[in-house]
């Protein structure tokens, strides 16, 4: 496509210096505050199922999540991590990097619908809120069944105000599959 801008090259575009500075700053507060102490924290009950299940091959976490009732794609993507590196604070920077991977999401959810301050403000509340931060630090599915959220509430909102529809429809899919495969309650968020 000669002489045409891409849609991914505008929305590269739609993020200036002087915005995407202002990112930076915030995100690297986030990753501070969940970095703090992430290997010092206790494991709990729920930390160590996800441990033990995601230590399995593939057909056993899918057969182990009956007994969770959740469905496999946290244990999938943890037992990928563990296969890399078995330490707890390695295993909690999956749901630091999809944490931090919502809270962009939401940035560009608020911003789309309220304006750059807006998104500044969401994100800054976000990335300091106790919540979100201890449960960054779990080996837990919850930060996937938020970005997979996130992520579709922002897809929708780009088909009902875009005109590259057809992108929006596979992402709002893409990221309504995250969230159904990563918490059994997740439809109801999608609703």
């Amino acid at each position: 496509m000669v002489g045409k801008e891409s849609n991914q090259t505008r929305v590269f575009r739609s993020v200036k210096s002087e915005e995407l500075i202002l990112l930076i700053l915030i995100f690297l507060i986030g990753l501070i505050l969940r970095l703090i102490r992430i290997g010092t924290r206790e494991i709990a009950y729920d930390d160590a199922f996800s441990f033990f299940l995601s230590s399995q091959n593939f057909i056993t976490i899918i057969r182990g999540t009956v007994a969770d009732t959740m469905p496999p794609l946290y244990y999938l993507l943890l037992s990928l991590m563990i296969r890399i590196n078995q330490d707890l604070w390695f295993l909690r920077l999956l749901n630091v990097l999809i944490n931090l991977s919502s809270i962009f999401l939401l940035y560009l959810l608020a911003r789309d619908l309220f304006g750059k301050k807006v998104g500044y403000i969401s994100i800054l509340f976000a990335v300091i809120s106790p919540f979100l931060i201890y449960h960054s630090q779990e080996l837990r599915m919850y930060d996937l069944v938020l970005f997979g959220q996130v992520g579709y509430l922002y897809s929708l909102f780009k088909i009902i105000n875009s005109k590259n529809k057809p992108i929006y429809i596979i992402t709002s899919i893409v990221f309504g599959l995250i969230a159904i495969y990563s918490h059994n309650l997740a439809f109801v968020g999608l609703f």
